[in-house]
């Protein structure tokens, strides 16, 4: 029997403060419980996860009914898509937040499922602790990993939503753990065919999380590892030790396993739902709006045609710049060719350019993108929508670009950093692949922050804090994180971000904190010893920006729109019936729309009703709805001038403040 030596009292020390760090963290999650009563939505995503999760809670499956749906192509609003009966409406999202959401729904509404939101935003928080320390070896940095991904970035923010993405993040975060761990067992099939299937799970929350799993398998097909038969003899810095071998395969065989079989329930709904068994679909794009956002052009064939030629050109080029970088006759022969190859395939440089400003977009600023129909502040500060800044994930969360500087000196913190930077680059080219105009829906139609980048973050806090770990820190550095932290939250709170310093603050001032960080911390890792306490506390800026700027603007945005959100549901509920219909457009009827829960509505999307025809086929449903007794409400912008274009029917105002008509026959 062999006993393990006593760890030294300094690590132990060290473990029970970072253990203590995360019972600090989930216990200030916790108390958000009593008080997560959010029953809406803001969005059509919300909107339609609300319509799966009641049809889930009332016929275990994630459809729901809106009248004569096959007669009126107007009553499948989005995201629903009618099947061959001309009955049922599915949901076209993958389903696993929804299923796992109906139980909570049933037992307490709406706001049960905001609470088990809340739950699994916990569970996060522990999974990149679990990420962090399975990577790092030191559960204090896993702790400072662990807060920077939930306090310091927009990721809480996702948690408050009733939506699928903090379920996400936590099962991709889930799988990188997993795959850590097999790795440090001498491969464990188990573990590893535990990793496959959490990276399935999270794709089928939500399909964004599909490029992180994949990616995983193509790491473990092509890292070393010691007891590989076929690499023994070769060094680390010998490029043929990343070739696949049979090993390897074998490994990543455990991997794909897991995520087959996690992804083969979604394969078979989607048949029933799409009629085929492609399990990473959101079915066919049968809306009005398909071609105003981009949609009918985000088809994988499309997505890779357009994708494809520019990453091969780049990475063809890099390489060879790389292998013949002592040559300085092929390096300038090789840059002319691919100056040549650009010049004469302009779509390419197009289209890679395309790519590029999404990438950038998503982790840096999203101000150079045209994001029309928005526009930029008149000071040509950012964009500011609903009086708030866009900021894209580095402007939330600027410690997040020490990620780059993690420490590549052994074997094992190589394979690391492939574990966790392939998968990160991989939804972040995942992402950029719905590059298509208008590049308001390619980056998803924001608010507040990037949502297709918060699925990089789990990794990127743990790259981040390995690369923080080596710098001198003392007791000083947190309090002083700590006080300054609270103080740029308080300072921040209760405005919005009209004014121009503010905004040029939060965008551009986490921005230069990142700069200096990463600037000290080089020179630092190069062996200058002044700049080391210099990267301390440019990175202890960097944590204060992301948790100050996040607790007092991300946050606190979304936690008043979300109770804008309910306010005016409940307005709505008082002043209509059990049993009523809706018409209107786009978001105005969304958030209200979540009385779809618990009543008797049927309702119509009057952009899918082609306003250029004459609502001819809204005119009808009037005389349908009349006939079955289901009195007509329409919402509204705010303050636009109504009138019915028909002289048999009147509009009449009910609430003002929020756009609701009455609709009656004469």
């Amino acid at each position: 029997m062999t006993v393990s030596a006593p760890r030294p009292q300094a690590i132990r020390d060290r473990d029970r403060m970072g253990t203590a760090l995360l019972v600090v963290l989930l216990l200030s999650i916790f108390t958000w419980l009593p008080f997560a009563t959010w029953h809406s939505s803001p969005s059509v995503d919300g909107r339609t996860h609300i319509e799966m999760i009641r049809g889930i809670a009332d016929h275990g499956l994630p459809y729901s009914l809106n009248g004569p749906t096959a007669r009126f192509h107007e009553l499948q609003a989005r995201w629903n898509v009618l099947d061959r009966d001309g009955v049922r409406l599915w949901g076209v999202y993958p389903p696993l937040f929804d299923y796992l959401a109906a139980p909570f729904f049933a037992w307490g509404g709406l706001a049960a499922v905001s609470r088990f939101n809340v739950v699994v935003l916990a569970l996060y928080a522990v999974f990149v602790f679990l990420l962090g320390d399975a990577v790092l070896e030191d559960r204090l940095f896993a702790a400072v990993a662990a807060w920077v991904a939930t306090v310091g970035s927009p990721i809480a923010s996702t948690g408050i939503d009733i939506s699928p993405y903090v379920l996400s993040e936590a099962l991709s975060a889930l799988s990188l753990y997993l795959i850590v761990r097999a790795g440090k067992r001498g491969w464990s099939k188990a573990t590893a065919v535990g990793a496959g299937a959490a990276g399935g799970l999270a794709a089928t929350a939500h399909l964004l999380a599909i490029s992180m799993v994949v990616a995983t398998v193509a790491v473990v097909t092509i890292s070393h590892y010691e007891d590989d038969p076929t690499a023994k003899s070769q060094s680390s810095d010998d490029w043929r030790v990343w070739l696949p071998t049979l090993p390897k395969i074998q490994r990543a065989s455990w991997v794909l396993l897991g995520l087959a079989l996690s992804l083969l329930p979604l394969a078979l709904l989607n048949h029933v739902r799409f009629g085929s068994y492609n399990p990473v679909s959101y079915g066919p794009c049968v809306w009005e709006s398909c071609a105003d956002t981009g949609l009918d052009k985000q088809h994988l064939s499309a997505m890779i045609s357009r994708a494809l030629p520019p990453f091969l050109f780049c990475a063809t080029t890099t390489y060879g710049l790389l292998r013949f970088r002592k040559n300085l006759l092929a390096c300038a022969a090789l840059t002319a060719v691919a100056g040549l190859v650009a010049f004469a395939w302009q779509g390419m440089v197009t289209n890679g350019l395309m790519l590029g400003k999404v990438i950038f977009a998503l982790v840096v600023d999203a101000t150079p993108l045209t994001l029309d129909p928005w526009t930029r502040a008149a000071d040509g500060i950012g964009y500011v929508v609903s009086g708030w800044a866009l900021r894209s994930t580095l402007q939330c969360s600027p410690v997040l670009a020490l990620a780059l500087l993690y420490p590549r000196v052994t074997r094992k913190d190589r394979r690391s950093l492939l574990y966790l930077a392939v998968p990160t680059i991989a939804l972040l080219c995942g992402a950029a692949l719905r590059a298509t105009p208008p590049m308001l829906y390619a980056i998803g139609f924001p608010f507040i922050y990037e949502r297709y980048a918060t699925l990089a973050i789990a990794p990127a806090s743990v790259l981040a804090a390995g690369a923080m770990r080596s710098l001198p820190w003392t007791k000083l550095h947190l309090a002083v994180v700590i006080a300054a932290s609270t103080a740029v939250t308080l300072a921040l709170l209760s405005r919005n971000d009209v004014e121009a310093p503010r905004r040029l603050f939060i965008l551009y001032g986490p921005l230069l904190v990142a700069l200096a960080a990463m600037f000290f911390l080089r020179r630092a890792q190069q062996g200058d010893t002044n700049s080391a306490p210099r990267a301390a506390w440019a990175a202890a800026a960097a944590v204060t920006m992301g948790i100050g700027t996040c607790s007092g603007v991300t946050l606190p945005a979304v936690l008043r729109m979300r109770l804008d959100n309910d306010s005016r549901v409940d307005a709505v509920a008082k002043l209509t019936p059990q049993r009523f219909a809706l018409a209107g457009f786009s978001p105005e009827i969304d958030t209200p729309l979540a009385l779809r829960a618990t009543r008797d509505i049927e309702y119509i999307d009057l952009f899918e009703s082609n306003p250029k025809k004459g609502w001819t086929n809204f005119r009808r449903l009037i005389d349908v709805w009349s006939g079955e007794g289901r009195p007509i409400y329409t919402l509204f912008p705010v303050g636009a001038n109504i009138s019915s274009p028909w002289p048999d029917i009147v509009f009449e105002p009910v609430l003002a403040d929020l756009g609701l008509f009455r609709v009656r026959k004469i």
